[in-house]
């Protein structure tokens, strides 16, 4: 039961450290291009169903995805390119670039 409760609590640090660490962090803007967009379900112990919105932005040589609201999610298109802003792990805003 010890070893338990230690696992609960480095589980419950990890995520309260990683969520600090993305708010203190420097938004950071790039140059980006939206190559997916996907929608993951969850059931959780309570037999409810969750889902989970994901953009995928390419930037750098790399892929990276971010979970936001549907209201988010529904706003931008595939393969759109523009100026994506991030603070390390946290989405804060997609700009489209009509030019780019």
């Amino acid at each position: 039961m010890q070893i338990f409760l230690i696992i609960v609590i480095i589980g419950f640090a990890f995520v309260i450290g990683n969520h600090i660490l993305d708010m203190k962090a420097p938004e950071e803007k790039v140059e980006a291009k939206l190559v997916n967009k996907k929608i993951e379900s969850i059931i959780d112990s309570n037999n409810v169903m969750h889902e989970i919105y994901l953009l995928y932005f390419e930037y750098h040589n790399q892929v990276k995805h971010f979970s936001v609201r549907y209201s988010v999610y529904n706003k931008y298109k595939k393969n759109t390119k523009g100026y994506l802003i991030h603070k390390r792990n946290k989405f804060v805003d997609f700009i489209i670039d009509e030019v780019y």
